[in-house]
């Protein structure tokens, strides 16, 4: 089978509630920096999804995202993973994804036949101190492989 990686950069990254975190996002080459100083936030990567590569079904096998936690107060505590409206993950992240961790994590998938778009989802908590905490989002992306269509049951 073929394999197809597609990325898209942090600066997509969207904010489910803007009004919880400190100041603007910080947008630049290198990806958005947020600050928060209490509270959680879900963040979400909208990943460039094909649902058929030429004459062929794509299945969905790794998901990716590259992250920088500030040293104190921050963690990555759930990942989702989303196809349209469906789950096809809903996890607890691993406890490695804390403060000063700059990583790049990834999600194996049990080849999952693509229909719809596809959504990281990371939940990140924010503890109130000094220093304010901070996440930097670099990146996200998925691999894709393709197979016959009609050869998956969905």
């Amino acid at each position: 089978m073929s394999k197809y990686s597609f990325w898209t950069h942090g600066t997509d990254v969207q904010i489910e509630y803007p009004e919880r975190i400190k100041g603007n996002p910080q947008r630049a080459g290198w990806g958005t920096k947020i600050f928060q100083d209490s509270s959680f936030n879900w963040f979400h990567f909208a990943i460039p999804t094909p649902t058929e590569l030429g004459d062929r079904a794509v299945l969905l096998s790794e998901l990716y995202f590259d992250v920088k936690l500030g040293p104190e107060n921050v963690r990555i505590t759930d990942i989702h993973i989303r196809e349209g409206a469906g789950n096809i993950l809903k996890g607890v992240a691993p406890s490695d994804l804390g403060p000063g961790t700059k990583t790049s994590y990834k999600i194996g998938i049990s080849r999952k036949k693509i229909t719809k778009s596809v959504v990281l989802s990371l939940k990140v908590v924010f503890k109130r101190g000094t220093p304010t905490a901070w996440i930097i989002f670099e990146c996200a992306g998925a691999r894709f492989k393709k197979t016959r269509i009609g050869a998956l049951a969905q």
